[in-house]
């Protein structure tokens, strides 16, 4: 981990996997990236993650997603799954429901990795 600090001179870094470094906070370079995207449908709220290390796909799955309506925490008795970086959320009538915005944030532990946010309006 120092060595890629000192390398991109970053610094604060986060492991994926013993040996995948991303940095997150630090610096913007396109040897690391990682983003979101959100979608939904009647019933089901996606989030796809992607990160990528020196242009190759890296395994995001062991991370943590929170979907949120309206900035609020979508309680996590809702069906919850995970497959191949696409993490999605039953919602019952989802769009009948009343929101303005849905997001979802990806967590490695406490720190936020990134979000993606999709609004009504």
């Amino acid at each position: 981990m120092e060595e890629v600090k000192d390398m991109y001179g970053a610094r604060d870094a986060a492991c994926f996997a013993p040996f995948d470094y991303a940095a997150v906070k630090c610096f913007n370079d396109g040897k690391f990236n990682i983003r979101s995207s959100i979608s939904f449908d009647s019933g089901r709220i996606r989030c796809r993650v992607k990160g990528t290390k020196e242009g190759h796909e890296i395994d995001l799955s062991n991370l943590d997603v929170k979907f949120m309506m309206d900035d609020v925490e979508l309680d996590r008795n809702h069906f919850y799954h995970k497959k191949q970086n696409v993490f999605a959320m039953y919602v019952p009538k989802l769009r009948k429901a009343e929101w303005d915005c849905l997001s979802c944030e990806v967590h490695d532990g406490e720190d936020v990795l990134t979000r993606a946010e999709k609004c009504r309006r």
